[in-house]
């Protein structure tokens, strides 16, 4: 199936042992309309020299959008996982205020959410909340906001997750653009078939 350059995107995930430079510019040449990236990626490429206002002109020249900043996983306040490889942890630990930080440098168009605490730490109800208040920051900021439902290998089924019934349950209600995301790639990555 063939998909127009603007409805293709190179994940982080992917390329990201490849400088921004080289992953912006390999992502153009494959024909990739988008690219994400994480704060992470942002502050690691902000050390090795190139700024913000450098990145999206890279973008730029090479026909590549800056969208699907990722992951925001402080979307609820108890986010830290049990049991976490504390390599994985600075990864994730952002404050959503930090996060917006970085959205708003690069001018990213999407903010991608993923459930990093245990099951049953939230209610459906709960959860609800948190995330419909996420949406709306989001949308203040001009940002549609991602959530990511990761099947991931079975020893981490418990991590990384959405609540089965987040939206499902009547009571959720956003008026900003929201939408779901259901991660394949890292189960096949994991688990090929």
């Amino acid at each position: 199936m063939d998909f127009p350059r603007d409805k293709r995107v190179m994940w982080l995930s992917q390329v990201r042992s490849i400088p921004f430079r080289q992953r912006v510019e390999l992502a153009g040449k494959a024909g990739f309309g988008w690219i994400s990236t994480s704060p992470m990626d942002f502050d690691r490429t902000v050390e090795s020299g190139l700024s913000a206002a450098d990145m999206r002109r890279i973008a730029d020249d090479n026909g590549v959008g800056l969208s699907y900043l990722d992951p925001l996983t402080s979307w609820v306040p108890d986010w830290r996982p049990e049991n976490e490889d504390p390599d994985i942890l600075p990864y994730l630990d952002r404050s959503p205020d930090a996060f917006f930080r970085v959205a708003e440098a690069l001018q990213v168009d999407k903010i991608h959410l993923i459930g990093t605490f245990p099951v049953g730490r939230y209610s459906i109800e709960a959860l609800i909340q948190h995330y419909g208040a996420m949406c709306e920051r989001a949308a203040s900021a001009g940002l549609k906001c991602v959530i990511e439902a990761m099947p991931l290998p079975e020893r981490n089924a418990r991590r990384f997750q959405v609540p089965k019934g987040l939206f499902m349950t009547p009571a959720f209600r956003c008026e900003c653009a929201a939408s779901l995301t259901l991660g394949t790639i890292s189960r096949f990555r994991s688990h090929p078939i």
